[in-house]
């Protein structure tokens, strides 16, 4: 019983954090008002790794200006705000213009070594203002077009486990603001991207109720575009094996959940 009550404690006093939109966060991070849902609806495709964009539902063709017929080169597609335009990245860090989009240098490129993994473009990029970023396999972030850099991330030299970048809308080129996904589900917020941790250190037990409960504060801190993380060393075995861990990083103690990845760098 002792367990339950410390847990139902624990839960409540997240989910009282969440409500109140006051998180225990990352120095610098701030406060994120809830934001109206984007309907882009119009603007979903499918990069193939030839290099093929396929629109989806309604959204229009957009013209291509690189193909790789029989070669798995084509790693990563982003687009303008508008959705008039973007780039193609190939898997050396190479950039090519799709739609609306004018040809321009990539901000960095690896001639056969398959090293760029994702390519990301500003909230406030254009067909007449392209910004953007390309992403390593290390996590290192090059800036292209009007993009500034990019400083106080995390990365993993010499480890190939970074695998996408993704930049809150309300960044602006004087803040930028967005989280790195690693190749176990981590993501690592940068530029003061908010973060909730939750310490459960004190919790024994976890029913279904309680999962159900953590469940429902990811959910609640997604809306506001917060990430989660749970310290919950004695019962981390039991969220992962009923797949908490798949929506939730889970850290054996605050420390490891405020550094974000024992194993990481900060840049």
């Amino acid at each position: 019983m002792r367990g339950r009550l410390v847990l139902a404690a624990s839960i409540v006093a997240a989910l009282l954090a969440l409500l109140l939109v006051q998180p225990v966060h990352a120095p610098g991070t701030q406060r994120v008002a809830s934001r109206p849902q984007v309907d882009n609806r119009n603007q979903i495709y499918v990069l193939d790794g030839w290099g093929g964009v396929h629109p989806v539902g309604s959204a229009p063709q957009l013209a291509t200006t690189a193909s790789w017929p029989h070669r798995d080169e084509a790693q990563s597609l982003a687009l303008f705000p508008d959705g008039s335009g973007g780039y193609v990245m190939d898997a050396n860090g190479g950039i090519h213009a799709v739609g609306a989009a004018p040809q321009i240098e990539s901000g960095a490129y690896w001639d056969g070594l398959n090293f760029a993994r994702a390519i990301a473009m500003a909230p406030w990029s254009s067909a007449k203002q392209p910004a953007g970023w390309v992403m390593t396999g290390y996590g290192q972030l090059y800036q292209f077009g009007g993009a500034p850099e990019i400083g106080q991330y995390t990365w993993w030299p010499g480890i190939d486990t970074a695998r996408s970048v993704a930049l809150l809308p309300d960044s602006t080129p004087s803040s930028v603001k967005g989280y790195v996904l690693d190749g176990v589900g981590g993501v690592h917020p940068f530029g003061g991207a908010p973060v909730l941790i939750v310490d459960m250190s004190g919790t024994t037990f976890c029913d279904s109720a309680g999962v159900h409960a953590i469940i429902a504060a990811y959910k609640q801190a997604a809306a506001v575009d917060t990430q989660l993380r749970l310290v919950a060393p004695a019962v981390m075995r039991i969220l992962t094996l009923v797949g908490v861990d798949q929506l939730v990083p889970l850290y054996p103690t605050l420390q490891a959940a405020l550094a974000g990845a024992p194993s990481a760098q900060t840049n």
